[in-house]
């Protein structure tokens, strides 16, 4: 074919100029009506068009980027001709420009630190204010605590130490005997408030504590009971922290299992085993005569109490009336 004449070189089109129509022709005297046309645009296809006489091809909504459209013809004497190119540029929209972009994303991300750093800060805010209500809770736990060690306390001791020297004196024996039970009765409830304070006592809020406390009081509880008495506790106790209320619970489910052993069991021999894995696994057991069948369908209150602690702990309990009584407390810490 002839070169092209009179077309505008390096063109540069807006981006709504995108509808561009090519019009070309080749020139063979001997047989005008046989020329056909192949054409295609580099960077919108790169398949060349099935040859056809037509001598125009056709674009639409091109996006923005640099073409080069290329179109040869094969006449009578069966050869293609070399592809003759054309090049021109379709420019972005200012909203597609790359400082735009550039812009978009630097304030996407300022929009994101800056989120994140509100939400930083609501989050300290709020840990702080956790925090200072904790340590409040602490505080107040710690001063109840010394003030019905000081004041209680010894309020109780000076009426018990009152009650014997007054029991002492009493000759009437009916009224000693109801002397010596306001004796047993403050004794009651000082030993009770003693559970109080330790529970209240913020220092005691760790496993070794609570482990610790459970040995000493049912060293204390069967002291005056015929039995064997055998404890068994890890070597090596992780230092977890449990809260006073937690470890309340758990005290008083081991208490009461010991209680059941002196009221009921009629045991020789008990067995507390304590285990620290992935829960806290307490296990007491003992050699009496265990449930009866009526017993273990009725489960009295303490039992049911016990049930009800474990539960608000997470826990479960299990219970074996083999060769005597066997109860497991599982809790998770």
């Amino acid at each position: 074919p002839d070169p092209f004449h009179n077309y505008p070189d390096h063109l540069s089109l807006a981006h709504d100029q995108n509808r561009i129509s090519f019009h070309f022709a080749a020139i063979d005297w001997s047989a005008p009506h046989k020329i056909k046309y192949s054409y295609r645009l580099i960077g919108a296809e790169y398949g060349w068009s099935h040859p056809s006489p037509e001598p125009s091809a056709n674009y639409r909504n091109l996006s923005h980027g640099d073409y080069e459209f290329q179109v040869k013809a094969i006449g009578q004497s069966g050869e293609w001709t070399a592809p003759f190119t054309y090049r021109f540029t379709i420019r972005p929209a200012w909203w597609q420009t790359w400082w735009f972009n550039s812009i978009v994303i630097s304030f996407a991300a300022f929009i994101l630190l800056f989120i994140a750093r509100l939400i930083y800060l609501y989050r300290l805010r709020k840990q702080r204010v956790l925090l200072e209500k904790q340590l409040a809770i602490q505080y107040e736990r710690q001063r109840i605590s010394a003030e019905m060690h000081d004041d209680i306390g010894a309020g109780l001791s000076g009426i018990r130490l009152l009650t014997e020297m007054t029991k002492n004196k009493i000759k009437d024996e009916q009224a000693a005997e109801e002397v010596e039970k306001i004796y047993r009765s403050v004794g009651d409830v000082s030993s009770k408030m003693k559970e109080v304070i330790w529970s209240l006592n913020t220092e005691n809020d760790d496993l070794p504590n609570l482990i610790a406390y459970i040995q000493k009081q049912a060293r204390a509880l069967l002291e005056h009971y015929p039995c064997q008495l055998i404890i068994d506790v890890p070597d090596n106790i992780r230092d977890k922290k449990i809260s006073g209320e937690a470890r309340r619970n758990i005290f008083l489910v081991t208490k009461e299992a010991l209680h059941n052993i002196i009221k009921h069991s009629a045991a020789s021999k008990v067995n507390i085993i304590i285990k620290t894995d992935d829960k806290l696994r307490i296990q007491v057991s003992d050699n009496g005569k265990g449930f009866t069948k009526d017993q273990q369908d009725g489960q009295g209150n303490g039992m049911k109490n016990m049930r009800q602690r474990v539960q608000q702990l997470n826990g479960t309990l299990s219970i074996k009336n083999e060769d005597g009584l066997t109860l497991i407390f599982e809790i998770p810490i």
